[in-house]
């Protein structure tokens, strides 16, 4: 079953790609700023962002779980980070110091928030929809009293150069730190033992548990993860905006969850990886991008993203049901 699974992924993966490289041909020709240097970048930085993030979620998801509040911790990020380094009274004045401290802070935000969840989650024996959802909400609540629903700039440059900084003056440093994640996250999930017990986990996590697996210990961890990577997107987000505000985080949540089924990941746990889910984040970015420059509403958009969304578990829910009538 489980090279059957890997067969079926690298099927998958090599489709999803072979997809992509259509609709950047068909991008080319029908809008012509599609490939522009301009818009090359904007692409990349959005892809950071939400690469990032959805990564930190995908590891959750795999463990049959979901993590609602990575958008609000974002945009808690944002405002706290802005505070810390803006020139209009910022908490600390000298960016020489201000940014390394406001990094580590943004950081530990998310990684605050992660432990929050891991406790109610395996501690507490919440369920993650119910635990994240709350903590979506205390943190939206949280980011909007700080600021009394401000949005906080006037950031001083050498942070926003960090978005702004590119090789080869169109790929932003930003991209590269999702390059890094992902090889990173990929290569836990696929060749240690932590990331193999997720899979195991995700698919059975009574079985898991009886047969010695520290459970409740992993799965505290995959919070650590998801809220690390939604402390790190909300700081490349900060960057990139050069100005912190409640609402930043707010558009990402479905973008998250159809990068993450188009890429193979299942909301019943046991499938998908980060590589699978970060070209399921080009297509969204893609596709945002295209729909667009045609003037597309973004209602529109976002009906088709539901459609993508119960499309890709729908597909899920069959090929499950007929390995299940299989093994009957």
């Amino acid at each position: 079953m489980a090279m059957l699974d890997t067969t079926l992924s690298f099927i998958k993966d090599r489709i999803l790609i072979a997809f992509l490289l259509l609709m950047i041909v068909i991008g080319a020709f029908a809008a012509p700023n599609f490939l522009s240097v301009v818009n090359v970048r904007n692409m990349l930085l959005q892809s950071a962002v939400l690469g990032i993030v959805a990564a930190g979620v995908t590891f959750v998801v795999i463990n049959g779980g979901i993590d609602f509040s990575v958008t609000s911790q974002m945009s808690l990020v944002t405002v706290v980070g802005a505070s810390i380094i803006t020139l209009e009274g910022g908490l600390i004045a000298n960016p020489v110091y201000s940014i390394p401290v406001a990094i580590v802070v943004m950081l530990s935000i998310g990684l605050g928030f992660g432990a929050v969840n891991g406790i109610a989650v395996t501690r507490l024996n919440m369920p993650s929809f119910i635990t994240t959802l709350a903590t979506m909400m205390l943190g939206q609540g949280i980011a909007t009293l700080y600021t009394r629903a401000s949005t906080i700039s006037n950031l001083p440059e050498q942070f926003i150069a960090i978005s702004r900084t590119r090789i080869f003056d169109i790929i932003p440093i930003p991209f590269l730190l999702l390059v890094a994640v992902i090889v990173v996250t990929q290569f836990v999930l696929r060749k240690t033992v932590f990331g193999r017990r997720m899979y195991y986990i995700g698919t059975n996590p009574e079985v898991a548990r009886i047969s010695g697996m520290p459970v409740k210990r992993n799965v505290f961890r995959l919070f650590l993860i998801s809220g690390i990577c939604a402390g790190l997107a909300g700081a490349i987000l900060l960057s990139r905006l050069a100005s912190g505000a409640p609402a930043h985080g707010e558009q990402f949540f479905l973008d998250i969850i159809v990068a993450i089924t188009i890429g193979g990941g299942s909301v019943l746990g046991g499938k998908g990886d980060t590589f699978g889910t970060t070209l399921g984040v080009f297509f969204i970015v893609i596709m945002n991008t295209i729909l667009g420059l045609f003037g597309v509403s973004w209602f529109v958009i976002n009906i088709i993203k539901g459609a993508l969304i119960l499309l890709s578990a729908g597909l899920d829910s069959v090929k499950r049901m007929a390995t299940e009538g299989q093994g009957t």
